[in-house]
Order: C-alpha cells, then structure tokens, then sequence
C-alpha cells in the first residue's frame, strides 16, 4: 500500500512498514495491519504486512464487529492467544468475526489501541496461524509500535482532523460503500444506519467484501430490495 509523502517524511506506508516490522521482527510468522477506526465506522487500513492482515480488517469492517471497534472504544488492548479455545472469555463478544477470523486460519489476534493522549484513532492488529504468547518484552515492543504507529498517522491529519484524506492508496478508504449506502438511503426510504447495516448483511450472506458489493450497486450490477434482509 502506499500514501503520500508528507513535508519531506517518508511515505506513511514506509514508515509504518518499519514499525510493524520492527514489532514482530522477533516473532514468526505474525502479520500486522494498523487501521483507522472513527466514531462508528472503519475508515480503512493504512497499512498492511499482506493479504491475510487486511483481510482481517475487511472482515470487520463487512460483520460491523471485532476487536479493533472495541479497543477503539474502551482504549486498551485486546489479546486473544488462541482462537481454538472455545472457553477463551471474550470469543462471544464478536460471534460473526470469530468464526470468519477461524475460516481464515488465525489462531492468536492481538488488537491495541493507537492512542495520543486522550483520543484513540485506530488499532494495530497481530494475527498468527499459530498459538502465540507475547512475552513481557515482546509485549512492551508492540506497545512501543502502537505509539508509532498513532504518531504517525497523526502528522498526516489536516485541520479538519481528517486521516484519510491525507491517503492516496484507494484501499485505504472505503468511499465507495459510503456512496452506496446514500443510493439505499434514496430508493428504500431508509436511515444511513440501515443501509449500511443492508450493505453488510448482503455482504455476509452471499460471503462477499461490503466494497465489493457497494461496487456493485454503483456501477448498477446489483439492486437490493426490501426484501433483501
């Protein structure tokens, strides 16, 4: 992914690809994504180790659920060592997510706020395919990237305290779903609310990317009725 230069820094993608690297360097096989979360919505991810982390993203943004909305909220981290333990206490928060996140192979997920000062942005994701037990110090890294990170992409927010538009990447930002659910607004006579929530049970029912199917209903491919729950 990429972004733009921003007064001289490296691009935010570079920059972030140095802080995720160097947060799991010490662990195999781990991938990391930092995405932005406001208010109620996923904005996007402004970056990510490969396919599988932003997937990871999508997955939520498409359910609506998943940790990284949570520890947005609550401002702490959420740490999952092993997604194959049914009696792990917090799998029931986010029923839709964990079973998609267990289809995808992930084992152990580690969210953590991006947070400066009071306010919280976005999360860093860790996922592995393998039980993972974050040491004391491996721990305190991830934290000390999470800061980074949050850091980071707040040199990219304008006055308007707008991330997003400071991203040129076109999957860093969804505008596209947004666009889409204004078009349900109109021909189903319905709130933003629930034509967002139309997009995303669509999306999960026919296992499809909410982007893909606001694409769709753009470019005039698919027409969803009231009937379509």
């Amino acid at each position: 992914m990429s972004a733009a230069s921003i007064n001289g820094w490296p691009s935010a993608s570079t920059a972030l690809k140095r802080i995720c690297d160097g947060a799991v360097g010490h662990l195999p096989d781990v991938g990391v994504s930092v995405s932005i979360v406001a208010g109620q919505g996923h904005d996007g991810t402004a970056y990510a180790t490969g396919p599988l982390a932003a997937r990871i993203d999508e997955l939520q943004f498409t359910l609506g659920e998943g940790p990284a909305f949570d520890v947005v909220r609550d401002h702490g981290p959420v740490l999952l060592t092993d997604l194959s333990d049914d009696g792990l206490g917090q799998l029931g928060r986010w029923p839709a997510f964990i079973a998609a996140a267990r289809a995808e192979g992930i084992v152990a997920l580690f969210v953590f706020p991006l947070l400066v000062g009071v306010d919280c942005f976005g999360a860093l994701t860790l996922h592995a395919r393998a039980p993972v037990d974050l040491a004391e110090t491996g721990l305190a890294q991830v934290l000390r990237a999470a800061d980074a990170a949050a850091r980071t992409l707040l040199d990219m927010i304008r006055g308007t305290g707008e991330v997003t538009d400071r991203l040129e990447d076109g999957d860093a930002y969804r505008p596209q779903v947004y666009q889409a659910s204004g078009v349900l607004m109109a021909q189903l006579s319905v709130s933003s609310g629930e034509a967002l929530a139309r997009l995303r049970a669509y999306a999960y029912a026919h296992d499809q990317d909410i982007t893909v199917v606001a694409k769709d209903i753009l470019d005039h491919r698919l027409w969803l009725t009231k009937d379509h729950e």
